[in-house]
This record gives structure tokens, sequence and C-alpha cells, in this order.
């Protein structure tokens, strides 16, 4: 195992997270949970309004844990007005107004603080906000301390895998692209929030960024956690995610298993000015 020692790691848990690193690849699909109940992330009758114009119209739907969940549609359809709406950063102002109940496990969500939501639910984006002479070591110190963040992972261990490790001491602004993408999967492990949200954190990785990707999203599954991912990449939904929730024009034109409602057909309405033929492409995957 790459000069490790297995004899050296005297807590079970971190034996455990390390043997789940070298697991041979496979799908980003159920298999065996630790949990035997999963949390559900559940939203409804979600209606953001600015200046009388509608952001999104009576938005509802859910998402399971256990699997990979993906939120997709074009432009301007609303999913990031959603994403907002989960980490509880809308609020009703004279030129903002938001209804709408969200619960995670069945336990409404709404009376949460914004620092609560966050322990819960981590939305990782395509940039990291650090100071900007802050090192590898202390942005994730910081997390852990602002989020009160108890973990059984092994930073170290985290780090090797994601090829961090002789970089921990180096400026995050100094990261390359790629590198700060890795990283924020790193907090996504290092964190254990009940819920993982990508906002287009895996747009633009080469192959090589994307492999660890998807490596972690099956780590986190296979903790139990649930995970969403948005993105404008059809493709990668139907390749990877168990549901997809379909977004135009601030309302909900699909929900279902990626395959199923992902059509030639559900395309042309989201992409009318693209050619007929390069949607069917899309459809296979």
């Amino acid at each position: 195992m790459s000069g490790l020692e297995i004899g050296s790691f005297k807590n079970p848990s971190t034996l455990k997270m390390i043997l789940l690193f070298f697991s041979p690849p496979r799908a980003l699909t159920p298999r065996h949970f630790q949990r035997t109940v999963f949390e559900m992330l559940e939203f409804s009758d979600v209606i953001v309004s600015a200046q009388n114009q509608n952001l999104l119209l009576s938005v509802s739907g859910k998402f399971p844990s256990g699997q990979v969940n993906a939120l997709y549609g074009p432009n301007g359809a609303g999913k990031t007005t959603l994403l907002h709406f989960f980490q509880g950063s809308l609020t009703n102002t004279h030129a903002l107004e938001v209804t709408g109940q969200f619960s995670i496990h069945a336990a409404s969500a709404n009376s949460l603080s914004p620092h609560q939501r966050a322990q819960r639910i981590l939305c990782l984006g395509s940039a990291i906000h650090a100071p900007f002479d802050h090192t590898l070591d202390e942005y994730l110190a910081i997390v852990a301390n602002s989020l009160s963040v108890r973990t059984e992972i092994e930073l170290d261990e985290v780090l090797l895998n994601a090829d961090l490790t002789n970089m921990r001491h180096r400026p995050v602004a100094s990261l390359s692209s790629g590198e700060k993408q890795r990283l924020l999967l790193v907090r996504a492990l290092y964190q254990k929030a009940d819920w993982v949200i990508l906002d287009e954190t895996l747009s633009q990785l080469d192959p090589g960024s994307l492999a660890f990707a998807e490596d972690v999203l099956r780590k986190l599954i296979d903790i139990g956690a649930g995970v969403l991912v948005v993105t404008h990449d059809v493709r990668w939904v139907l390749r990877n995610a168990a549901k997809v929730i379909v977004l135009r024009e601030g309302r909900v034109i699909a929900d279902g298993a990626p395959k199923s409602v992902i059509t030639k057909e559900l395309l042309s309405k989201l992409y009318p000015r693209a050619r007929p033929e390069s949607l069917a492409d899309l459809t296979r995957g």
C-alpha cells in the first residue's frame, strides 16, 4: 500500500477509511451502507421572488442520502437560488420574498441558523474563500474550529490520497485550480457533514482530478452521507446519478431516474436552439 504499514494505524476508523481509499473503483451507485435509515433532504412549495420577478415557483422535491443525486438545468433555471435556500442565506426583505419548507430526515430545518445548517450541509463551489496567506493546514483548521468538526478521519491519510501532503504548508492562494478542487473535496471528507452539495465543483476537471472526485463521492456514500451534485454535464448525470431533478425557469420539469427522465424531448425544451442530432447524442450518455 505505497509504503503504508497497516499495523501502524491504531484507530480502527482510520484503518477503515484507508481501506476504502484503496478499494477498487466502482460505479457511483448504492451498495452496502453503514446506516440502516438514510436521511432525506426534502423541500416543498419553495417560492422566491425578487422585485416582482419569480426565481422559484412552488418548487418541491426530495433527495435520499446513500446515493448520488443531481440537480440539473440550464443557466438561469434557479439552481443556485435553490442552493441558497438550502443554506438558509435567503431572508425576507423589502426586495426579496421567500417562502417554503425544508427538512432533513423529517425534521424541519427552517429554524436552524446559517451556522447550524453549515454544520449539517456542506455546500462547495468552485472557489475557496480563505485569507490570501493562509496555508492549506490553517484553512482546514479554521473549518474544523468554526464548525466544531469532530472527525475520526486522520487528515494525514486524506491529504496523502489527494496528493496534497507536500503542499500543506503552502498558501491556499498559490495552489492551482485543480489542487484547490482537490482541497475542497478533502474538506468534504474532513468535515463529515450529513449532506455534501457540489455546486459545479466537478466542472473543468482533468481526467485524473475527476477520477479522484468520483472516488471521494464513493467514500461519502459509503459512510452514509447525502450527496447532491449541481452540474451542466448531462453525460455525467446519466452515468453516475441515481436521481435527478431538472429545473427550467424556476420550475421542476422532471424528477426521477436520469435514464428515464432525461430524454431528447426534455433536452429540446431546455435547449431549443440546439441541433436535434446533438441532443440525441447527449442522451446516449
